[in-house]
């Protein structure tokens, strides 16, 4: 495909935004940013060696160099020829250096004028070093992030060597879009039917134990609770996945909605997880914005058996997954939904990876909370799985839940999956639902 040709505008380089990347720019434009922050500490490394490396890797590819405009309908569009994003190098002791992170991590983007992108290199001195990434989410997902960092540690053992690295072309994301990117005039009313057909009926909020009213317009710093299955109770789960034919995320949406009716006696749900756009091979290694938000739904009315609910959960997710394409504003506009699910689930295939900076150097996460990371879901349940174990994360925003009702629900799922796998065939009992309330309630 020839570069604009995905969306081509004008002849001066402008691309049309896609339908993840239109939502963005308008919550951008309300005040409601969405950014991604990574933050790394290094150990055995070269500081200045780093920033070059991080300058090379940000500074090939094309999305992180766009700029946002809009054309005569209003509707936004992005140019790649800007400047690359700034890395900015400052020396701090050790103990000093969440200053800098969290500048880089908290500063706003203008989109028409900015690089989409930017980081800071804190030389904190004995070949200690932390970076500090934060990017804008309508140039960024998660498996850009995961590019950007991984080849971060290839152009950087190649620049401590003195080497020149050998990346791989840095794709222009127009040159993978579909020709009928723009939205809505390009999307079948068909095709947005068939999405919404298993939806309709279902209830558009979620009732969640709120410890206190969420205040809307504006940001609010999110919060994680982490925790684990065990690898006893994860190899039982995963033997009931194998069994009944589901996936990770089909048994953990079950596990997450019979936790939340047994707080609050909500029976049907809609929860949001990522898709990530990326089947197509010539998509694999392309820095951009192709996540679509999918809607599944967990219907927990008549007293179905775990056997039965699971059936259902899968049948849902099937649908979703068939209709991925369909954007997800495009299903919103009919269910009268919110711009983003205020339940989210998010399973990821093993841990983050970390960058290799070779012999003699290494590296951790650090986390932070991210303020904005939850403006608009109220409770995000991440999965991330590893060989013997399911890791657990719940996400939330600190204004709205107190970190103790979040541990109740992470205790009460735990819970829920030790009930699912001794009772399969049996309808969900009294004891996984706080005194028999899917009976009560069905």
């Amino acid at each position: 495909m020839q570069r604009g040709s995905a969306g081509s505008l004008d002849g001066r380089g402008g691309f049309a935004a896609n339908p993840t990347q239109r939502l963005l720019w308008r919550l951008d434009q309300a005040g409601e940013p969405r950014t991604v922050l990574t933050s790394l500490e290094f150990a055995g490394v070269d500081a200045v060696a780093l920033r070059h490396a991080v300058s090379l890797v940000l500074g090939r590819h094309p999305a992180l160099r766009s700029r946002f405009e809009t054309d005569a309908a209003g509707e936004p569009r992005y140019r790649t020829d800007g400047d690359p994003p700034r890395v900015d190098m400052v020396a701090r002791r050790r103990r000093d250096v969440a200053g800098p992170v969290r500048r880089t991590a908290t500063g706003s983007f203008d989109l028409t004028a900015d690089a989409p992108a930017r980081a800071t290199v804190v030389a904190a001195g004995g070949g200690r070093a932390v970076l500090a990434l934060c990017a804008h989410r309508i140039v960024l997902d998660e498996w850009s992030r995961q590019l950007l960092i991984t080849q971060i540690g290839e152009a950087y053992r190649a620049v401590s060597r003195h080497r020149t690295p050998r990346l791989a072309e840095a794709a222009h994301p127009a040159d993978v879009e579909p020709a009928d990117v723009t939205w809505p005039a390009a999307v079948d009313p068909g095709r947005v039917g068939a999405a919404v057909a298993g939806l309709r009926g279902a209830p558009i909020e979620v009732r969640l134990p709120r410890d206190r009213p969420r205040l809307r317009g504006r940001p609010s710093e999110g919060g994680a609770l982490p925790g684990s299955l065990g690898p006893e109770l994860t190899e039982r789960l995963r033997a009931v996945a194998d069994r009944t034919g589901g996936t990770t995320l089909v048994t953990m949406s079950a596990l997450l909605a019979a936790t939340l009716a047994a707080e609050t006696g909500q029976l049907d749900f809609l929860f949001g997880f990522d898709w990530l756009g990326r089947r197509q091979p010539e998509r694999r290694h392309v820095v951009g914005m192709f996540t679509n938000t999918l809607l599944l739904r967990v219907d927990l009315t008549g007293g179905p058996s775990w056997h039965e609910l699971l059936d259902r959960v899968r049948s849902a997710w099937r649908s979703a997954v068939d209709h991925a394409d369909v954007p997800f504003e495009a299903v919103a506009a009919v269910l009268g939904s919110r711009p983003e699910p205020p339940v989210m689930i998010n399973v990821r295939g093993g841990p983050f990876r970390l960058p290799d900076l070779g012999p003699g150097a290494s590296c951790r996460e650090l986390p932070m909370p991210r303020p904005g990371a939850h403006a608009g879901h109220e409770l995000i349940l991440d999965v991330t799985e590893s060989a013997d174990d399911l890791g657990l994360a719940l996400g939330y925003p600190v204004e709205v839940f107190d970190a103790g009702t979040v541990n109740r629900l992470l205790v009460r799922l735990r819970r829920q999956a030790a009930e699912l796998v001794n009772s399969l065939d049996s309808p969900l009992s009294a004891r996984s639902t706080g005194g028999g309330l899917l009976a009560e309630l069905a």
